[in-house]
């Protein structure tokens, strides 16, 4: 943040798209991994946003895409302490766009399914049941073309074949 505040005079587009996922259930996992969940899913999410709100808002095209997940939506199996960190993002977002409103500030919140990431390195499922990591990237791009006057707030994207 400091770099970005001393190097430039606006912020036109900040992506939050950093994140963890780990498997477990939340009456059986242990607290750090609560802990590190909601900081790196939530925590630094804010942290980052509320650091670079001045120079969005001297921007005349400002735009937050904050990466969510199917997960801020529908809640899984094995996926309890992720699911409430990404309903907690899709809340920060949604309190964003109102917050930015008054400053011209674009706010999406993007809700990705199974994509083909790192993130499902090791499962045994046949790539033709994930998205692309492409499609998700034109989704943002789309979203922040968008004419001035207009906000996607919510995009919600799937696997073709349905969740896995």
């Amino acid at each position: 943040m400091e770099w970005v505040s001393s190097n430039f005079f606006e912020v036109n587009l900040l992506v939050n798209n950093a994140g963890v996922f780990l498997p477990g259930t939340m009456m059986e996992e242990g607290d750090e991994q609560f802990e590190l969940l909601w900081n790196a899913n939530v925590s630094g999410v804010y942290y980052l946003t509320k650091g670079l709100w001045g120079l969005l808002k001297k921007s005349e095209r400002a735009h937050v895409i904050n990466m969510c997940s199917i997960a801020s939506v529908t809640a899984y199996a094995a996926g309890g302490t992720y699911a409430i960190t990404k309903h907690a993002l899709l809340g920060f977002s949604k309190s964003l766009r109102q917050e930015g409103i008054p400053a011209g500030i674009r706010v999406t919140s993007v809700l990705p399914g199974a994509t083909l990431t790192d993130s499902w390195k090791g499962v045994d499922l046949p790539v033709e049941r994930f998205m692309k990591p492409e499609s998700v990237a034109a989704a943002c791009e789309l979203a922040f073309q968008m004419n001035e006057d207009t906000v996607m707030e919510e995009v919600l994207l799937r696997p073709i074949q349905g969740d896995i």
